[in-house]
């Protein structure tokens, strides 16, 4: 029976949650014949292979268990796809779960839907499973957009991979392959195959339950902090995929924004945020950027650490070579008293 609905679901080391993630997706009979639940266990150490190959056991035409040697994020999405059949490709993390009352509707929608990229509403929950935020999208329930008309609007400034369900179709022809190695690559999900999106809908539902508050999760600040050459080279290989594209100027407007609020972050973490980053490492990052991306590199000098704040940080840090945190904090400091 042909596949409405694949679900790729990253698997590395998750005994703890994996249970919950996949008794998300139990739903009725006929429903599950149509949806395909790829569990791409990354070389896990733990129980997460047995548990994944219950399910497979219990529900052979739903679940399926691809066991890998470990390469991170990426490359358990890179293999999801190519073993994905589904109409469509939505991506879920294996400490994360959906809403299971609402995964028929969800499928019986995309049923009657043909549209590169369909957008659904999404909760960030705690450990009980508690709602402490609900990320609603602005666009009118089950219209028809075009991508070009949408994307550079505010309703698009902040949104993440929770809220991407692509159809198959987006993939062909862009030899997408999404950085392996490194976590932090959920970005390049939600940039890349962007350039192949020309109609989006969104649907009313709060599917995907967005789990933050774990211990050594890639959100913790620690670990953000830790990982911050992960996403270096991740937004390298989206400067790299960028250059490559070749898109009109609407999606070019896009990806550049994607771009710039990537690199906001990562100097603001090095010159703002933290004073145990090295900045030798920013220096050898910049220094990439200015070589062979000196529009983006052209560009990046009018970032700003605040809309209240418009003192162009990382302008000021290339012409100074003042590395020294205190200095740029003081004239944050006093740009702030002056102006307000």
């Amino acid at each position: 029976m042909n596949k409405i609905l694949t679900i790729i679901i990253p698997t590395y080391n998750m005994e703890k949650y994996l249970r919950r993630c996949l008794d998300s997706l139990i739903i009725d009979e006929e429903s599950m014949k149509k949806l395909e639940v790829l569990v791409i266990n990354d070389g896990s150490k733990d129980s997460s292979s047995q548990i994944a190959h219950e399910y497979q056991d219990k529900y052979p035409d739903t679940y399926r268990v691809i066991d890998k040697d470990n390469g991170n994020y990426g490359s358990c999405i890179n293999r999801g796809l190519k073993e994905a059949t589904g109409k469509y490709i939505k991506v879920l993390d294996a400490d994360d779960y959906f809403d299971n009352l609402s995964v028929s509707k969800y499928q019986e929608c995309l049923k009657n839907i043909n549209a590169d990229l369909i957008i659904t509403n999404y909760n960030i929950v705690d450990e009980s499973g508690r709602i402490t935020r609900e990320n609603i999208s602005k666009m009118n329930p089950m219209e028809i957009y075009n991508a070009d008309n949408i994307i550079n609007t505010p309703t698009f400034d902040l949104i993440q991979m929770h809220a991407f369900t692509y159809n198959r179709h987006v993939f062909d022809n862009l030899n997408y392959h999404q950085t392996e190695g490194i976590s932090y690559t959920d970005q390049e999900w939600i940039f890349t195959p962007m350039a192949n999106v020309n109609t989006i809908v969104s649907l009313p539902l709060n599917i995907y339950q967005y789990f933050v508050g774990r211990i050594g999760q890639t959100m913790d600040p620690a670990v953000l902090l830790r990982s911050l050459g992960h996403t270096e080279k991740g937004t390298l290989s989206m400067l790299s995929s960028y250059k490559q594209l070749r898109v009109n100027e609407a999606k070019n407007t896009f990806l550049k924004k994607r771009i710039l609020n990537r690199l906001n972050y990562i100097y603001t973490k090095y010159l703002l945020d933290s004073a145990s980053a090295d900045l030798k490492d920013l220096q050898k990052f910049d220094n990439i950027i200015k070589e062979k991306y000196p529009a983006i590199y052209s560009e990046s000098n009018n970032l700003i650490a605040a809309k209240k704040m418009p003192f162009k940080y990382v302008k000021h840090w290339r012409k100074t070579q003042r590395t020294e945190r205190s200095i740029l904090n003081k004239l944050l400091i006093r740009y702030y008293n002056i102006t307000k």
